[in-house]
């Protein structure tokens, strides 16, 4: 498979650590023009990028500017007067935390029962590593099976287990409350 000429694979970055062991890149919003049977004046698409920690995002980002110039160096020579803007309007970088980490033993030991895995879509958590270079750890009610779809929901019974987790992690007890 290629995109603009780049061999594309599934390379696993860190086998047995993630879901999806590869970064990926997708178009989610494409819109432009006013009707059907009219060209378009103008396109605005939306993509993103998930990679997973270690990855050379600005390399690849560095390499989709230079294709977009090309893209516009060949529309101009043909009389096309092309214009491609890449704007980046946020950053969720991966995070990584060991499972030895002292973080994660500590939690473990609030939550005997919990089970811990990588999670290999970008959250506020990849930010914290990024800026504070503190180990943060995602968790929390809910399925993220559910997430970031029509309808989703977290069930009350989802919401308690939360509430009862913070109380643990925090040291309370129900009649704290």
């Amino acid at each position: 498979m290629e995109i603009w000429g780049w061999p594309c694979a599934v390379i696993p970055r860190q086998p047995g650590h993630w879901i999806y062991p590869w970064d990926s890149i997708h178009v989610g919003q494409v819109e432009g023009g006013q009707a059907l049977n009219v060209i378009a004046a103008s396109c605005h698409f939306d993509f993103e990028i998930r990679y997973l920690p270690g990855s050379d995002v600005e390399a690849l980002i560095t390499r989709i500017q230079k294709k977009a110039t090309v893209l516009e160096l060949q529309a101009s020579a043909s009389g096309i007067n092309a214009r491609i803007h890449l704007h980046e309007s946020s950053r969720y970088p991966g995070a990584s935390v060991s499972v030895q980490s002292p973080a994660i033993r500590w939690l473990s030991s609030c939550l005997p029962e919990a089970q811990f895995e990588q999670a290999d879509y970008g959250t506020e958590a990849g930010c914290l590593q990024a800026a504070l270079g503190i180990d943060a750890i995602v968790c929390g009610p809910g399925n993220i099976s559910r997430a970031h779809r029509p309808n989703e929901y977290i069930t009350r019974q989802e919401l308690a287990a939360g509430e009862k987790m913070l109380r643990r992690v925090l040291g309370l007890s129900v009649l704290d409350a």
